[in-house]
């Protein structure tokens, strides 16, 4: 809840690739969908909106670290396919946890625990 986005990728990248059971053919690609989904999280969040013009479109103001400015005018549809690629970008991380044998964090599935929170330790 409080590492970076990028940081978990980065953890999650390099957990995958030395567990010995890692089976996920394109974790690469993988890896890849998700910062590039970080950087549209990293927009959504943190830019400054501005009022939509007539069509329902606004540019966000957002400059990242590498001074590169998010130039996409964003609408519902924008959301409602970033919302369904974030979807289906969590269903391949569970996926490819669960396929090791580990259970998912904060989900009663299948797997091995990999830690126990507060309420599922009770």
């Amino acid at each position: 809840m409080t590492d970076p986005l990028g940081g978990l990728i980065e953890s999650y990248g390099k957990a995958y690739h030395n567990h010995p059971d890692a089976t996920f053919g394109n974790r690469d690609d993988l890896l890849d969908e998700l910062r590039r989904a970080s950087a549209i999280r990293n927009v959504l969040c943190h830019g400054s909106w501005q009022k939509p013009d007539a069509e329902g479109r606004s540019l966000p103001l957002f400059v990242n670290r590498h001074r590169e400015v998010f130039c996409t005018p964003v609408d519902i549809e924008f959301l409602r396919q970033t919302q369904r690629g974030a979807v289906e970008l969590v269903c391949h991380v569970i996926n490819s946890i669960t396929a090791m044998g580990w259970q998912f964090p904060g989900m009663m599935g299948p797997g091995a625990v990999i830690y126990q929170t507060k309420t599922s330790a009770q």
